[in-house]
């Protein structure tokens, strides 16, 4: 996400054109530089909230390197 124009954006087509009960995995760049890399960053809050407000639940960080977490959410679906 840290390298499109908006985070919302992108969050907002990825969902769309995810299956119904798909499973998203994103990275999340975290750190002290997190901010830096990206004008549109998403903290962990505002990132769980933008997705759950697509649709996806069961939003899960998981810890993967240093510098990023895997993110993972499931589409409702119908």
């Amino acid at each position: 996400m840290e390298f499109m124009p908006s985070a919302r954006a992108a969050l907002r087509e990825w969902v769309r054109v995810l299956a119904p009960a798909g499973v998203i995995l994103l990275t999340h760049r975290i750190g002290w530089q997190a901010r830096l890399a990206s004008r549109d960053y998403l903290n962990r809050e505002e990132l769980t909230q933008a997705l759950t407000e697509l649709g996806l639940v069961a939003v899960v960080f998981q810890s993967w390197t240093t510098d990023y977490d895997l993110v993972w959410a499931h589409h409702a679906g119908d």
